[in-house]
């Protein structure tokens, strides 16, 4: 080989190795580009199971919450109507007591509800054909023992059992189903005070 073939042999065997170099390079840099992009995909895959999961645990937690809402609803309209029931069954054991405990009965509400002035009492047609001997003479004991005085209107109120008062033009509304009524709505909030706490 003379000088000129030395030569470019020496310059074909850099080449050879420079372009070796370039291409181990090269396969080194696209394996890093490689791993690179396979860590960000796993990154990104863990990242969407991460908020699958988190919007798996919201849902659930949704759904547990309107379950115990339904749940509450269901049990407070089931006290509901169960208290509803137990008026309703009192208000009739009331209404069927014999006279002299209806009457009683009677006399006890009067005590709490007679007011400290002139007034008259009404009751409906079935009490009045019913009043106890003596009792419209226990109704103005009563009145007066609360500084007032009442008198007995003869003519029957469309109520159900009771009376109602009347004070001026203001009445005072006695009646069985008046009064439990607002006891109905008493225990209604009892019932949803319970609820609640």
């Amino acid at each position: 080989m003379n000088g000129m073939e030395k030569i470019i042999a020496q310059i074909l065997a850099d080449a050879e190795q420079e372009t070796e170099g370039i291409l181990q390079q090269a396969a080194a840099e696209a394996e890093a580009i490689q791993s690179e992009a396979v860590r960000e995909a796993e990154k990104q895959e863990s990242d969407r199971a991460a908020r699958a999961r988190a919007r798996e645990e919201s849902f659930m937690d949704q759904a547990r919450l309107a379950a115990r809402q339904h749940g509450q609803r269901l049990v407070l309209a089931e006290k509901q109507r169960l208290i509803a029931q137990l008026l309703e069954e009192a208000q009739k054991t009331l209404l069927a007591k014999p006279d002299g405990e209806y009457f009683s009965w009677i006399e006890t509400v009067l005590k709490r509800h007679a007011g400290p002035q002139e007034g008259a009492i009404c009751f409906c047609a079935r009490d009045l054909e019913r009043l106890p001997e003596g009792f419209e003479a226990r109704i103005r004991r009563i009145a007066e023992e609360n500084g007032g005085s009442l008198t007995l209107k003869r003519e029957p109120r469309p109520i159900d059992g009771g009376f109602v008062l009347v004070y001026g033009g203001v009445e005072e509304n006695c009646s069985v189903s008046a009064l439990f009524a607002a006891l109905r709505g008493e225990l209604t909030d009892r019932v949803h005070r319970m609820l609640l706490s």
